[in-house]
């Protein structure tokens, strides 16, 4: 062998000595990602099977990795021994009878164990919720999903003795014949329009009543803009009888159920493991069926499935996985995000407003506008797909993602996003009710 070659081979075995550890590392860190991510979710999957309406469940982790405070008998910062300390533990989200109600809870935050002994330390809790929110507790009309991933936190801003509690069943009422329906109470400020929306006749089931005791919200169902709305109300004075009436919960123009409104905060860092879901909050409500809850005093309305995290202390990013995101529905400032796109808002300085009491809440800013909504890349959706393997058995639905296409061709490559509900969005665009720069990155 020549000097030449013996030079080339010395460089080329120091090449591959200096380097080839870096690629075995990194396919073993994948390796170790994905096993960890599927123990991670099959666990969730187990732990939390079978979650009541109302419910918050110890999802994943090692003892104290979700971490909990409650709000007793008007003391806030209460820590209840032996309640949601370990995974697969579970605990109402409102006690009635002891006038308490889940304050506060804390996911940690990812950690991937790297030591390779045989005991795996990798940290991360994660933590679910059923909340009931605007839906009523009838048939299939499940309550919304809400899973907290690690390194995030949520604050209720509920307080027990103004949250709405369900009865276990409806109550059973008669209405007139032809008995006009109408999305909420006339002339009393309720959210949703005070139109008619329809008639019933006969028996339907009532899970609520207005403050002046003259509505009651029944089982009824009627599509809207971007969604389809399983409640309405009647007038009392329509109704054959009125037995029973006053064991309703009174529902007001700002009532909510426990959890229904909340605040969120995070940690920024992106986890080691590109399986491993960022921190934040999913929310997930029946398929194609109005959701409504309200965080970081943002009233917002799913019809499908969200993902809301902070990127930074003053900004909150809304990631619309399927359906549609309604933020501040109903209103002037209505903004609607199409899955496949994303909106990130302003957030205001630290105040107090959830029920712990201490200054470390955070509410949507209007009047520092970021634009939006905007499509998500093709890298944005691959980052997101961990989602898409979360256990079937927690959600109301399997999460399909959109999906972006570059098709081939003359000239410049043009993506589209290929969403899961195609023909819905399509006739939303075909109506005008998208912004026709939306409508064109779907390829319509």
């Amino acid at each position: 062998m020549n000097k030449t070659s013996h030079l080339r081979s010395l460089v080329l075995f120091i090449f591959l000595a200096l380097f080839s550890p870096i690629v075995v590392f990194g396919q073993n860190t994948d390796e170790l990602c994905r096993a960890f991510i599927n123990r991670a979710f099959g666990d969730l999957g187990n732990n939390c099977a079978n979650l009541a309406p109302d419910e918050v469940c110890y999802g994943y982790g090692n003892f104290g990795e979700v971490s909990s405070t409650f709000y007793v008998d008007g003391e806030t910062q209460v820590v209840i021994e032996d309640e949601l300390e370990e995974p697969s533990e579970r605990v109402s989200l409102l006690d009635e009878t002891e006038q308490s109600t889940l304050e506060s809870l804390q996911t940690e935050e990812f950690a991937l164990d790297r030591d390779n002994d045989s005991e795996d330390e990798t940290r991360w809790g994660l933590a679910m919720l059923e909340v009931p929110a605007n839906l009523p507790q009838l048939g299939n009309n499940r309550s919304a999903v809400y899973i907290v991933f690690g390194g995030t936190r949520v604050e209720n801003a509920v307080y027990p003795e103004s949250a709405v509690k369900y009865n276990e069943e409806p109550l059973s009422i008669t209405a007139n014949a032809d008995t006009a329906v109408f999305g909420s109470p006339q002339g009393l400020g309720y959210a949703v329009p005070d139109v008619e929306v329809g008639t019933v006749s006969g028996e339907v089931q009532a899970d609520a009543i207005s403050p002046d005791g003259n509505w009651v919200r029944v089982v009824f169902s009627y599509d809207r803009e971007f969604g389809e709305r399983t409640t309405a109300w009647v007038q009392v004075e329509n109704l054959a009888a009125t037995e029973g009436l006053d064991t309703l919960p009174v529902m007001g123009p700002e009532s909510y159920t426990p959890m229904q409104s909340f605040f969120l905060s995070n940690t920024f860092d992106e986890p080691e493991c590109q399986q491993v879901p960022a921190p934040g909050i999913l929310i997930q409500g029946p398929a194609e069926i109005e959701t409504d809850f309200t965080i970081n005093n943002m009233p917002t309305r799913v019809t499908s499935t969200a993902y809301f995290r902070q990127i930074s202390p003053n900004r909150l990013q809304v990631i619309a996985l399927t359906g549609f995101t309604v933020l501040f529905p109903d209103t002037d400032n209505q903004s609607v995000i199409p899955e496949g796109f994303t909106q990130i808002l302003c957030l205001s300085e630290e105040q107090d407003l959830g029920i712990d009491g201490i200054a470390n809440d955070r509410e949507v800013d209007l009047n520092c506008p970021e634009g939006g909504p905007f499509a998500l890349t093709g890298l944005d959706l691959e980052g997101l797909a961990s989602f898409g393997n979360l256990p079937n058995n927690l959600l109301n639905y399997r999460i399909v993602l959109p999906r972006e296409v570059c098709p081939s061709g003359v000239g410049a490559v043009r993506c589209i996003i290929i969403p899961s509900s195609r023909a819905r969005i399509e006739a939303k665009c075909e109506d005008g009710q998208l912004p026709e720069v939306v409508c064109e990155r779907f390829g319509f």
